[in-house]
């Protein structure tokens, strides 16, 4: 006979309040700021509680497994990355449009400061 128990999906953003969603994102923050800085032999959950600064049951709440939250760390790289990129694209093609000459070189951007163009 199968087992009835189903796993868990995450509930990083669905439906979830502002205040939800501040707390899944603060969450995915911290697990990547630990991934980036300690390495995968200390990206645990309950590490990354930890490094939010928040209990364990929080995290597990919105992340019920390690696997969910890697899963939302590469899908919030994504969106930021992707974020980069369409700035990047509007903004050549706005400076093609005012005739400037195009970069040799694109600088990435953070999401945070993708809304002040750099001057040089």
């Amino acid at each position: 006979m199968a087992s009835a128990t189903k796993r868990q999906r995450p509930r990083a953003h669905a439906g979830a309040s502002e205040q939800g969603k501040a707390t899944a994102q603060r969450v995915i923050d911290a697990a990547r700021e630990l991934l980036m800085t300690k390495g995968h032999a200390q990206f645990s959950v309950r590490n990354v509680a930890a490094q939010a600064e928040l209990h364990l049951a929080n995290v597990q709440y919105y992340f019920p497994t390690r696997d969910d939250l890697v899963r939302a760390i590469v899908k919030d790289i994504d969106a930021r990355y992707r974020a980069c990129l369409l700035y990047t694209s509007l903004a050549q093609l706005i400076a093609k449009s005012r005739g400037v000459p195009r970069r040799p070189y694109v600088r990435m951007v953070s999401v945070e400061t993708a809304h002040t163009p750099s001057r040089h």
